[in-house]
């Protein structure tokens, strides 16, 4: 349990300054100046010919894929950066002191990032918004009670009902506007407290993946879901089920929303964000997408591709998550008995044998887990873990052979790895007996317990100065100051030793030996 309680008060005191968002945007603000973003160039190994396996960083451009962070917010809504800051912060990945720090870090860049701004989508507007090779997704965040992002949206999409209206009818709607726009509708941490109980089986995608898997929140309660559904005037049918399953943490809850709408026969894919506020990184997770099988996007790569191709690419399904830029890697492809190739987050077409060929990459010493589950529309979801085996290498494939009845099924990955890969030195130590000795009284003055366990892991000079960065002084047990942020709070990188931390794996709200690293959308024959 020590491990798992090193991730709350990461999480915890990183975000605490991220507001509930109950309000609207502030009104008259002031964009900033025209500026250009320079940033340095691409790794080598991004935009070159396809890598051959044992390439470990097989997710790229070249291969298919692009990897971004698909919820930020900036100061146009109750994010501390400007619009410029914060796509600097989205770079940071490419940055020269990054990688002159550790190589290995090269070509784990950024592809795209959605700056999904409450209520508002201005931040498209403002003279910062552009950037030589990152996409940008125009998106907002829609709503209050209950969060989504819209992918795609140019026009503001309001989340107040009409008099007399419910808030359900209003979501529904809200939907219905989102697509006549070409974008696509997905809610956002929906059991965190901030539930999304409303009932709208037309939505695109789910984000089960909400800043560090371990996840400071403590997800939402019956209660609060019965308070919720009696202002929408609906309690959605996937919710209950979730809040009844929260042995695994808020963003397991959130997992367990999704499954519940596979059960259904409800084919959405999974997409995960930073919610990015301040101080923490931009891509912790990251989501990857597959380039859309359409040939409008043929022949296309880089920023080439477009913010039209990453949506089009999150509609078709074919997404995974993973804790961060430089963690696992995973696809699927599943055949059929006529040797027809089904991609990761395919509509199956018809019942039969089913051969799942897996391949992950970067998680050594790691654990594989195929998940499927059974559709029965209106009953919760039965998911179970169909293949589990450890993954030896830092390349590991295999395949399982899955039966498909004509009822119905979904199937996904999940990749776990270990969490602690070397003895805790003292500050980390000190940290945990900290949060130890305040975890008995965590109430509404909770940052003031929390405090003493987080300042051994930063530089509390350089986080209220960010100019005093200074990259030579990063250790490996100590969050890194990112240079590209000179502005207000500084922001960190998350060393990987410290973000496995941050991703502890709960079962039956027992800390494990594993963290998450990485899950897929699924397969479905509804």
């Amino acid at each position: 349990m020590r491990a798992t309680l090193l991730g709350s008060i990461l999480t915890a005191a990183l975000l605490a300054g991220c507001p509930d968002d109950s309000t609207d945007p502030p009104s008259g603000t002031d964009l900033p100046a025209a500026a250009e973003v320079t940033p340095d160039a691409p790794a080598a190994d991004e935009d070159t010919a396809a890598p051959k396996p044992p390439d470990l960083n097989f997710a790229i451009p070249a291969n298919g894929w692009y990897r971004g962070d698909l919820h930020t917010h900036t100061s146009h809504s109750d994010g501390e950066d400007d619009v410029f800051t914060v796509l600097s912060v989205a770079d940071a990945y490419r940055d020269p002191a990054l990688i002159a720090h550790d190589a290995s870090l090269a070509g784990n860049g950024l592809d795209f990032v959605a700056l999904s701004d409450h209520r508002t989508v201005v931040q498209q507007s403002d003279p910062a918004y552009h950037h030589d090779h990152l996409i940008l997704v125009d998106a907002e965040e829609y709503g209050g009670p209950g969060h989504a992002n819209l992918f795609g949206v140019t026009e503001h999409v309001p989340h107040a009902p009409a008099e007399g209206q419910s808030w359900n009818d209003r979501a529904l709607e809200a939907v219905e506007e989102t697509h006549a726009q070409g974008a696509l509708f997905s809610p956002n941490h929906p059991v965190e407290g901030i539930n999304w109980v409303y009932d709208t089986p037309d939505i695109d995608s789910i984000e089960v993946w909400n800043g560090p898997w371990g996840s400071f929140g403590r997800g939402s309660t019956l209660q609060a879901l019965e308070e919720d559904a009696a202002a929408a005037g609906v309690e959605g049918p996937h919710i209950r089920d979730a809040l009844l399953n929260s042995g695994g943490g808020v963003n397991e809850m959130a997992l367990r929303f999704w499954y519940n709408h596979l059960t259904s026969g409800l084919h959405v894919s999974i997409v995960g964000g930073s919610d990015r506020h301040l101080v923490l990184p931009i891509g912790v997770p990251t989501t990857y997408v597959r380039r859309p099988e359409d040939p409008a996007f043929d022949g296309l790569e880089g920023k080439a591709l477009g913010p039209d191709g990453i949506v089009a690419a999150l509609d078709q399904g074919g997404t995974f998550v993973s804790r961060s830029p430089w963690g696992p890697q995973v696809s699927l492809v599943a055949t059929d008995d006529a040797g027809n190739e089904h991609l990761l987050g395919a509509e199956l077409p018809k019942a039969g044998t089913y051969t799942i060929a897996v391949r992950v990459s970067r998680a050594a010493g790691g654990l594989l887990r195929l998940v499927a589950g059974p559709v029965k529309p209106g009953a919760p979801a039965e998911p179970s873990i169909v293949l589990e085996e450890p993954i030896e290498a830092a390349w590991h494939e295999t395949s399982y052979q899955w039966e498909v009845p004509e009822t119905g099924a979904w199937l996904h990955a999940i990749v776990l790895e270990e969490m602690v890969v070397e003895p805790l030195p003292d500050n980390v130590q000190q940290a945990l007996e900290a949060i130890e000795a305040a975890s008995g009284d965590l109430g509404g003055n909770w940052m003031d317990a929390l405090a003493p366990a987080f300042l051994p892991l930063l530089d509390a000079e350089v986080l209220l100065q960010p100019g005093l960065c200074d990259p030579t002084t990063w250790t490996k047990w100590k969050l890194w100051c990112m240079p590209a942020d000179q502005k207000g709070m500084a922001t960190f990188y998350i060393p990987d030793r410290l973000n496995r931390l941050m991703s502890a794996w709960l079962e039956n709200g027992e800390s494990t030996d594993w963290c998450m690293g990485a899950t897929t959308s699924a397969f479905l024959l509804k």
